[in-house]
């Protein structure tokens, strides 16, 4: 049995996986499909990664434009985004292994 990450280091990861959706177009059409069944530890997480993902056609420039007002839209004003758009340190491989980790047992 694989190592579960804790509810905390979800979150962290959860973070640090929305900032390389938020900067790389080519992620966001890699993972959409699997990060969609994956079960989001915060719901502004969840909320964030679902408009980030259904503006897959905007530049990263347009998408930190417009990403505040859809957030307030959505009913989360006060989400720290400015995180999103530094730098990421993180690979479609660790992502990957991440999914594999925090996926729920298959049903015998």
């Amino acid at each position: 049995m694989a190592n579960t990450p804790n509810t905390q280091d979800a979150v962290q990861m959860e973070r640090r996986i929305l900032r390389l959706l938020c900067q790389n177009s080519a992620a966001r059409e890699k993972l959409t499909d699997a990060l969609r069944r994956h079960p989001w530890r915060d719901l502004a997480h969840r909320v964030t990664f679902e408009i980030v993902c259904g503006a897959l056609q905007l530049s990263v420039e347009q998408l930190r434009r417009v990403l505040p007002r859809r957030l307030t839209n959505a009913g989360f004003p006060d989400f720290p985004l400015e995180d999103l758009f530094l730098p990421v340190e993180l690979s479609l491989q660790e992502v990957e292994i991440f999914l594999r980790e925090v996926q729920p047992p298959a049903a015998s």
